[in-house]
């Protein structure tokens, strides 16, 4: 019988799950879940927390043995560790996880004895796949994902595509990713929501969700007192970067053309870290597009609003951040309330690591590149260009065609993507509504895995992201 550990987060509907999964023939499938203790303490949850076989507390735990099981290959488990070590984004998700300020020679070692017993936890159950509600980004799962490569356990997750409502279901062995080709019908709800999506984002007067949820005001120092009273050093760097930040755009117009529109990205999240890749550092991408189109191209950066909405940390976000974006020359900060769109609108193109505004620009019918290796392919959308993979040709390309009708490939979504039903109007207007729909698409995933997997069918439907 297979086992297939599946991760549990509170913001998704546990009980459609379980319910689903009975009505599956599962016979030849065993379903494990594991969560986090504090989820458990959440009100969709409480009531599901006997069903959670096993949670991430219980077995990481930085004082407890750690020793290899003696029937396994101890040098491929010490190489798995070395590369995972090697990997410059392990250190910044350990501090995002933690937000601790140890030297990095113990942190090394506290993730090392977790990573030990990850493997036993593993080699005790045996899973055939470990599947995860998103990539691994809190230290705990990274660490797993790792443990399971030593041990040839599939990792699995399912990813947002161009499209909010469709998602790439994600493959990784042995550190490669593979593309999981058995996707949903197009139909008439794709082609009315993408019509939805254009009209909203084509009015001259939009705002996204996150800016009108929040009424344009995006923090008070009350209701910081309530969220972060423990965190002093949090609220104050907050205060003093949007005071700083408000400064620096107080002068902002708006160029009529001939520039490169960047939006920063929330850090620390998923959508840069990991899933960034060596862009995680917003500094480091902003350095290359310089360096790549030269110095007399004028470059716009936003702020994301939820900067000043959620944890403005002082280990993203600093006045020297913002200082040496600005040395970079010719960069223009924006407000932070102005529209995204009238930015996308008359720029020369949109850059993103890996943002959502990469949608809005190319229902705008401009040009986008983005610069991660991981979200996005290409082949999904015809104004859509890899940062890695531009030269001096296609640079000119984009230059002579600033902007050309856009069209979204039916039949790459159809083949490698997996949409929820149908949504409602409150999908279109809401950042809560995107949630939810992971959660749905979460549910339907796992029900294909189990199909698969029950079959013994899964190397069927897996291509290699970097053949695709």
């Amino acid at each position: 019988m297979k086992t297939l550990l599946i991760d549990i987060q509170p913001h998704f509907e546990f009980q459609n799950i379980l319910n689903d999964l009975k009505l599956t023939n599962i016979r030849s499938i065993r379903t494990k879940y594991i969560s986090f203790k504090k989820s458990l303490g959440d009100v969709k949850l409480k009531k599901f927390s006997n069903k959670i076989h096993y949670t991430y507390e219980e077995i990481l735990k930085f004082n407890s043995t750690c020793n290899i099981p003696e029937d396994l290959d101890r040098n491929k488990i010490y190489n798995y560790l070395d590369k995972m070590l090697s990997d410059p984004k392990l250190i910044s998700i350990f501090e995002r996880s933690f937000f601790t300020t140890l030297n990095n020679t113990k942190r090394i070692r506290l993730i090392s004895i977790l990573f030990f017993q990850a493997i036993n936890f593993l080699k005790k159950i045996k899973p055939h796949a470990y599947i995860l509600f998103a990539t691994p980004h809190n230290i705990n799962i990274h660490i797993f994902k790792w443990a399971c490569f030593s041990l040839d356990i599939d990792v699995i997750y399912p990813q947002e595509s161009l499209l909010p409502w469709r998602y790439y279901i994600f493959t990784e062995k042995d550190n490669d990713k593979y593309l999981f080709n058995l996707g949903d019908r197009w139909n008439e709800d794709d082609r009315l929501q993408i019509n939805q999506f254009k009209k909203k984002v084509r009015d001259v007067n939009y705002l996204a969700p996150y800016v009108l949820q929040n009424k344009k005001k995006f923090f008070t120092i009350l209701g910081d007192l309530k969220k972060y009273w423990k965190r002093p050093d949090l609220i104050f760097n907050k205060v003093f970067i949007f005071n700083f930040y408000n400064k620096i755009t107080k002068k902002f117009k708006l160029p009529k053309s001939n520039y490169i529109f960047f939006p920063l990205h929330f850090s620390p999240e998923r959508s840069t870290l990991p899933d960034g890749g060596k862009y995680f550092d917003q500094f480091r991408a902003l350095h290359e597009i310089r360096s790549k189109f030269g110095k007399n191209i004028k470059i716009i950066v936003k702020e994301h609003p939820t900067t000043f909405v959620d944890v403005c940390h002082w280990g993203e976000r600093t006045k020297h951040f913002y200082n040496s974006i600005l040395n970079l020359n010719n960069i223009i900060f924006a407000p932070i309330n102005y529209p995204t769109t009238k930015l996308i609108k008359n720029s020369m193109c949109t850059i993103v690591i890996n943002s959502n505004v990469a949608f809005e620009g190319l229902l705008l019918d401009k040009n986008v590149i983005y610069m991660s290796d991981f979200r996005f392919f290409g082949p999904e959308s015809k104004n859509l260009y890899k940062f890695k993979n531009l030269n001096k040709k296609k640079l000119l390309s984009i230059y002579s065609n600033l902007k050309k009708k856009n069209t979204f490939s039916k039949n790459w979504f159809e083949k490698y993507t997996i949409t929820s039903k149908k949504n409602t109007i409150d999908f279109f207007n809401s950042l809560n509504s995107m949630r939810s729909d992971r959660s749905k698409c979460y549910n339907i995933m796992i029900q294909k895995l189990v199909s698969v997997y029950a079959n013994n069918e899964i190397k069927k439907y897996l291509k290699k992201s970097n053949e695709v």
